[in-house]
């Protein structure tokens, strides 16, 4: 009778484990919302913090980035906020947030680091020069130390490690020193140990810029860039071999024609595709800054010149889980909050399928920091 009852209680703990509901996703607003990352003037934000709350309280954002125009970011303001200033500040934007924003920055080392020794923080060492004067135990223990400096001022997402191939001819990762290594499987170490040193310390990573932007010889973020001519499959590598070790990974916008005849990358279903599928990545893709040149400059494929509205429709319907407007090369429009409008009414009219905003939505709500 006895092993009766053992049985009995385990096909009841097993039928509570099988039948438990998924909590209930919220409404399409909402989810649009945690769909976007917006670039945020913190000095501004410190002045008018009421105002703020209360676009937040429509817009429930799930990112926000502090970039070179976001008050003191890069570190070359004259109005430079201290990493406790910094971190005040932080903290006010997070009490107007859903829990769990994202609050990300670029911190790479060298040339990329918004953070630095001009406002109070640690001056990092480039991947190129970690990749050529440490080992990845080093880059390990700089990580770690990197991250803990995030952490301390309530950053927990680093668009970082660059995982680019090095080619010295590329003007914006090889010729600022952005990449490790030419060798993706230097590459791959070295990434490795620096996501690792960032989880340790408990920030999110990121790495970029998929599906590679080390053979381009032109700056997306002024222009078209294809890199059809010039491109090599071994630029995939460190992307495949970290698909399980990092949280999010960024989406170019190079254009590569044995990719997709039209779009680039980060507005490409069937680049995207090769990222979930051939490699399997699970987690949150993030697309580059849809602000920059390669994407506003865009003509469509009637000659027109590309709208927003079809930026952001089409960065969606092509897999991106999170869409990120930088507000670094133009004034603020709202464009944060034009997106989220864009995505509901595409999703209303039939353009945009509601299951994948959903999926996108429990992509960005699985990530640690929720």
């Amino acid at each position: 009778m006895l092993p009766m009852v053992f049985l009995a209680l385990g096909l009841s703990l097993l039928l509570i484990v099988t039948t438990k509901k998924e909590k209930p996703l919220p409404d399409l607003h909402t989810m649009a919302s945690r769909m976007v990352m917006i670039g945020i003037n913190f000095e501004d934000l410190y002045v008018n913090l009421d105002s703020y709350k209360k676009i937040f309280e429509r817009y429930p954002f799930g990112g926000i980035i502090l970039y070179a125009n976001s008050g003191y970011i890069l570190g070359n303001s004259d109005n430079a906020y201290s990493p406790r200033e910094l971190m005040q500040l932080i903290v006010a934007l997070k009490e107007s947030l859903p829990q769990g924003v994202l609050i990300a920055v670029d911190q790479e080392g060298g040339k990329v680091q918004r953070l630095n020794s001009k406002n109070g923080f640690t001056d990092y060492p480039s991947h190129y020069k970690l990749g050529v004067s440490q080992e990845p135990a080093d880059v390990f223990d700089i990580s770690r130390n990197l991250a803990n400096e995030l952490v301390a001022v309530g950053i927990n997402l680093n668009f970082a490690p660059v995982v680019d191939l090095n080619y010295f001819k590329n003007p914006v990762i090889g010729g600022l020193k952005r990449s490790f290594s030419s060798d993706p499987e230097k590459v791959f170490y070295y990434a490795k140990a620096f996501i690792a040193g960032h989880h340790k310390a408990g920030v999110l990573s990121c790495i970029k810029h998929f599906p590679g932007h080390g053979s381009s010889n032109k700056d997306s973020h002024k222009g078209f860039t294809d890199v059809s001519a010039v491109y090599s499959e071994k630029e995939l590598m460190p992307f495949a071999k970290l698909a399980k070790s990092t949280d999010l990974v960024m989406t170019s916008h190079t254009y590569n024609k044995e990719f997709d005849d039209f779009w680039p990358a980060s507005l490409s279903a069937s680049t995207i595709e090769i990222l979930r599928t051939r490699i399997g990545f699970r987690g949150v893709i993030v697309t580059d800054d849809l602000l920059m040149g390669a994407i506003m400059h865009m003509k469509t494929k009637n000659g027109q010149r590309i709208t927003f509205q079809e930026i952001v429709e089409q960065a969606v319907i092509a897999g991106n889980d999170m869409l990120l407007f930088s507000d670094n090369f133009h004034s603020r429009r709202h464009y944060g909050e034009q997106a989220v409008d864009y995505i509901v009414e595409a999703v209303a009219a039939g353009d945009i399928k509601y299951q994948q905003v959903a999926n996108s939505y429990r992509r960005l709500v699985n990530l640690d920091v929720y």
